[in-house]
């Protein structure tokens, strides 16, 4: 399965941000995107070790 490049969480603080700012550049847009996309897939690796780790105590 394939996971979306944006998520709608991703989508909606990039709005927040553009809304809180008069002009959002896209320098700054692909930050915000890539601090969330790095962090989302720390907690998914952290998530799926522990999953390997649930399923051997089995």
């Amino acid at each position: 399965k394939k996971t979306p490049t944006l998520t709608l969480p991703q989508v909606q603080r990039l709005l927040a941000a553009a809304l809180e700012r008069e002009r959002l550049d896209r320098r700054q847009a692909a930050q915000i995107l890539k601090y969330y996309t790095y962090r989302n897939y720390g907690a998914y690796m952290a998530h799926s070790r522990r999953r390997k780790v649930n399923r051997l105590d089995c």
